[in-house]
């Protein structure tokens, strides 16, 4: 196959749904399909071949700025379905470069399996929205995703700020204004300081990496625009670290303050290979802001925001691994894979049945419905709830709550030290669990029975006076 043209290596890499192509010297043309990579093909690039390559893709004067900066980053036209992502570099003293490659079909961006959860993000009109993840994992597809369904359903105004642009929007509903940093704008500080003169609704950073850019968004957020924006994490509770990390340490309390009250919630994505198939889809931990995890943001109270995520069982948030434990039971990735990519693996539940998961609940809803209201059989009922807190008066008002749906094998403790050898001797399939205790811990309790593979129980955290 004679390739003389970067043309040529890009139409072939989309024919073999890369997402990357790289050219090297003293290497052949190499792309990423499906996360790994592979030769385009067998004929080795020489320095005069890759500079002809990457010229090709980059005017004149980005030619001589990347000469004299030994490093750009621009964008490629070459097919109105795809959009190039160009980073041009020196390696050993030699040219080398990579093409992103993103396709600008919304139907193939929805192919991952984007959560349903973040429709309701277009929606809303401030706050701040966080997608995390490492490099590769779609970050900038699901922002895409979001911006999309904005066009599609409001009339707003949305500055979009990235470095380079990936996806060209056409205005639809929405008026939407994409500036790229280095050809429109020097910097994203520069850029998010003008674009609260511009009038925007929306507000879209491509990536937020220092302080100035993640305060001027915070500010944004606060002056009412919903803020958009990615940072690279391992997880939706260290993307919040991350965002406070930057801060010098006399601001913690005020980012804390300012994250509390402004931040919507953290999508945090991963790609992960389908069972029998090389193909990839969407794994996701998400995060949205409730009042017990804002009081902890407030508080700095971030390692309780781990055990806060994993007893929101019945809300749209959810752990990375309850995600997994889904697409297993599923069918759609292997065990194998879900071990691979959970980062607490005690958390996956894919080894028993749980009469609380969501197919659970359709099952039994379909079973109400046919026996008109009353299902056959309630086995839920019959087991074992175990209430856990220090107040009596509360104790006394949820084990009236429980009886009155008819649980009638309840059990009572009032201290949180005694609390986790109750829930090891009796195996209660639900804890209801008070979030303060001044003899230990509450997130602590919820993370060590997390950790038990022999607990099954689900765990409903409370506050004072019920709420949960």
């Amino acid at each position: 196959m004679k390739l003389e043209k970067i043309d040529d290596l890009l139409e072939v890499s989309i024919e073999r749904e890369a997402s990357d192509l790289h050219l090297v010297v003293n290497n052949p043309p190499m792309i990423r399909v499906h996360g790994e990579l592979e030769a385009l093909d067998p004929e080795v690039l020489d320095e005069a071949k890759i500079k002809d390559l990457v010229f090709q893709m980059l005017t004149e004067r980005q030619q001589n700025k990347f000469m004299m900066d030994r490093e750009l980053d621009s964008s490629y036209s070459y097919r109105q379905d795809y959009q190039f992502r160009v980073n041009a570099h020196f390696e050993k003293g030699h040219m080398a470069s990579t093409i992103r490659i993103t396709p600008l079909n919304i139907d193939s961006i929805l192919r991952f399996g984007l959560p349903e959860p973040l429709k309701a993000i277009a929606k809303m009109h401030h706050g701040l929205f966080v997608v995390s993840g490492t490099s590769g994992s779609g970050k900038s597809t699901t922002l895409t995703y979001i911006v999309h369904l904005i066009n599609k359903t409001r009339r707003a105004k949305i500055v979009t700020i990235e470095d380079p642009i990936e996806y060209t929007h056409t205005s639809n509903k929405s008026l939407i204004i994409q500036r790229e940093v280095g050809a429109d704008t020097p910097t994203f500080a520069s850029a998010l300081k003008y674009s609260l003169r511009q009038d925007p609704d929306v507000i879209v950073i491509g990536e937020i990496r220092d302080y100035e850019a993640i305060s001027m968004a915070l500010t944004a957020a606060e002056t009412g625009h919903l803020v958009l924006t990615t940072v690279h994490a391992p997880d939706a509770v260290e993307t919040i670290n991350r965002i406070i990390d930057v801060y010098p340490a006399g601001y913690r309390e005020q980012i804390c303050a300012q994250l509390a009250g402004n931040l919507i919630g953290v999508c945090y994505q991963t790609l992960v290979r389908r069972k029998n198939s090389s193909e990839r889809t969407l794994a996701t931990e998400l995060l949205l802001t409730t009042v017990s995890i804002r009081n902890l943001i407030r508080r700095g109270a971030f390692t309780e925001i781990r055990g806060q995520l994993d007893s929101e069982e019945d809300s749209d948030t959810h752990t990375l691994e309850k995600c997994l434990s889904e697409l297993v039971l599923q069918g759609v990735i292997s065990r194998e894979t879900a071990y691979e990519h959970a980062k607490y693996t005690n958390a996956l539940k894919i080894d028993h049945h749980d009469p609380f998961s969501k197919a659970s609940k359709e099952a039994l809803h379909k079973q109400k419905v046919a026996a008109g209201g009353i299902p056959p059989e309630d086995q839920m009922i019959m087991d074992k709830v175990l209430l856990v807190d220090r107040n009596e008066k509360d104790l006394i008002g949820m084990a009236k709550v429980f009886k009155d749906l008819g649980y009638i094998n309840l059990g009572f403790v009032s201290k949180g030290g005694e609390a986790y050898n109750k829930i090891v001797e009796q195996q209660p399939i639900i804890v209801i669990l008070d979030t303060f205790f001044p003899d230990m811990d509450s997130f602590k309790l919820c993370r060590m029975i997390k950790d038990n593979p022999d607990l099954h129980t689900k765990i409903i955290m409370v506050t004072s006076n019920l709420q949960t």
